[in-house]
């Protein structure tokens, strides 16, 4: 018996060597590899600024309108709550944090004022300030983010639904002004 736990214990201390002499050079890889330096090269390229027009616009079309947006942003539909509840949003390029949020869904009984988000900006004067310019819709209602110069939002309505339109992200109110015209100059409603 003594002799077969001295022949377990050498085994073992045998293994134990070996893994440390096979350890030691894994050890030394690893550490050289995670201290080597690493050189990459970045090519930024230069894009000029061009205007929206028809060709750099692409369309966004759902079951209730359709509209166009610039051609450089990335439209995301987004899983919504309810079946008749519709979320977009569209983000601009790299180089700007500008973005389109587009909420429709079926108007409440009682009208756009049982709406939580319109709501809200008509009893939130602290953060929310009506927004009025002859450019918008007929008997849209905006509001300005009273914290976020360039946020804007417009609520609209048509046969039954209304739809939330917020373009934030802009340097300004005027900048945010220009994307919100520019995409409800294509607006139909479906």
């Amino acid at each position: 018996m003594k002799y077969i736990r001295s022949l377990w214990r050498h085994k073992l201390v045998r293994t134990g060597l070996i893994l440390a002499i096979l350890a030691i050079p894994v050890s030394i890889a690893y550490r050289s590899w995670a201290n080597s330096s690493t050189t990459s090269t970045i090519h930024i390229a230069t894009i000029a600024p061009v205007a929206t027009t028809a060709a750099t616009k692409q369309p966004l079309k759902t079951a209730y309108f359709t509209t166009q947006v610039p051609a450089a942003w990335k439209i995301q539909t987004n899983p919504a709550p309810s079946a008749s509840r519709l979320q977009v949003v569209a983000f601009a390029s790299k180089d700007s944090n500008a973005q389109l949020a587009i909420v429709s869904d079926a108007l409440p009984a009682e009208g756009i004022n049982a709406v939580g988000d319109y709501h809200l900006r008509t009893t939130d004067t602290q953060n929310y300030s009506p927004f009025s310019d002859p450019s918008l819709p007929a008997g849209a209602r905006a509001f300005t983010n009273n914290k976020d110069s360039g946020s804007l939002t417009i609520f609209m309505t048509n046969n039954g639904r209304y739809v939330s339109l917020t373009v934030s992200g802009e340097s300004d109110q005027a900048a945010s002004l220009e994307q919100l015209k520019s995409v409800l100059a294509d607006w139909v409603w479906v």
